[in-house]
């Protein structure tokens, strides 16, 4: 029995490529769907364990456990994320009355695409971990979701009913000034940049590109800005800052903001961030601090007698990082002069999100613009 897609998948198309818009969007539809597709019996979601959050908890009919975890994108950290969920599921031994902890968990993991560190991760894993990819197609009216194992090459799939829109959202093609940004960008990583700039131009009519100066500002205008792409001369390369959820003090009852981020990312995961008012700012983050690739604000530099040492010796500079920064209090105030982790800056604003691709953090953002419009 075909699912109606609009009560259970929310896509987006980029090109002729079919997605979900988000983690969560794919996590609903999976939900919906696991029992048809796979045989097993979803129990939770979202289910709360060990300071994390598994996605899918499911069993079989045997009662065996099944850790379900989705990506949207490919994420080469996956392994060592579910082995933590693993780890802490036989430590509590949670919903006991449904599963049966004499029988090993089997884990699931699905994805569009898996990264090659993620097959070496699982070759000298010793859990029971399983890839399967996804898949999107459209033929005539339908919608075909397709499951492939990998491990024994056997797919299923399943049609869903749904209306398209009538109108789709045309992005034109990139203004010269973008393109000029991009110039000396390799072809991979520009790619990746200009699918982000179609997710964000796609999402709405009244989003726009406003070119201005040597930047360009996507919004509905000058005054209600959604992203900005421009040059970091001192990292020879794009900056992207979005438009997010922030909260500037850690203390009780501090008032949540939107403000204006600066995202350190490969343009498909996200590392770091941090509030960045205005420009590129001098804000660094934890990895550039321990590489010593952008000098960091004086005062996140040791004493002026051991700051040459700090550039030349890079034991000594790892070390003083290390030490400086491993108990560190986040501090989301720019001023700070040093990014957040992504899981600290979740953790401040109470998203529980697991999010750790640039796609879902477009996504926030844009939800963010849309409420202010």
């Amino acid at each position: 029995m075909p699912y109606s897609l609009s009560k259970v998948a929310k896509l987006k198309k980029i090109g002729s490529k079919w997605e979900f818009q988000s983690e969560a969007n794919l996590e609903d539809f999976l939900y919906l769907c696991l029992d048809k597709m796979l045989g097993v019996t979803p129990l939770k979601r979202q289910f709360p364990i060990g300071g994390q959050f598994c996605d899918i908890l499911a069993v079989d009919s045997d009662k065996r456990l099944l850790i379900v975890e989705l990506k949207n994108q490919e994420d080469r950290y996956v392994v060592n994320q579910v082995s933590r969920y693993y780890d802490a599921l036989l430590e509590e031994k949670p919903l006991a009355d449904f599963v049966d902890y004499s029988k090993p968990i089997k884990i699931l993991i699905i994805s569009p695409v898996f990264h090659r560190d993620n097959l070496i991760d699982r070759k000298y894993s010793c859990l029971d971990i399983h890839f399967l990819t996804f898949d999107l197609s459209i033929k005539s009216e339908s919608l075909i979701f397709t499951l492939h194992n990998l491990e024994n090459n056997e797919s299923s799939s399943i049609t869903v009913s749904y209306e398209q829109e009538s109108q789709e959202r045309l992005v034109q093609e990139p203004p010269r000034r973008l393109l000029k940004l991009l110039t000396d960008v390799a072809e991979t990583e520009r790619q990746f940049i200009l699918n982000a700039r179609e997710q964000i131009l796609g999402f709405h009519h009244q989003m726009k590109e406003i070119p201005i100066g040597n930047n360009i500002l996507y919004g509905s205008s000058k005054t209600r800005p959604c992203a900005e792409l421009r040059y970091d001369e001192s990292r020879k390369t794009p900056a992207l800052f979005l438009w997010l959820p922030h909260v500037t003090s850690r203390t009780m009852g501090a008032r949540k903001i939107i403000a204006r981020m600066k995202i350190w990312t490969d343009w498909l995961s996200v590392t770091s961030l941090g509030h960045v008012p205005k420009g590129n700012g001098r804000m660094v983050s934890y990895e550039e601090c321990r590489l010593g690739s952008v000098r960091p604000l004086n005062k996140l530099l040791p004493p002026k007698h051991s700051v040459e040492r700090y550039f030349t010796d890079k034991d000594y500079r790892e070390r003083f990082v290390e030490e400086r920064y491993k108990n560190q209090t986040l501090n989301p105030h720019y001023k700070s002069g040093l990014a957040m982790p992504i899981k600290g800056y979740l953790s401040l604003i109470k998203n529980e999100e697991e999010i750790s691709s640039l796609q879902d953090l477009i996504n926030l953002a844009l939800e963010a613009w849309l409420e202010k419009i």
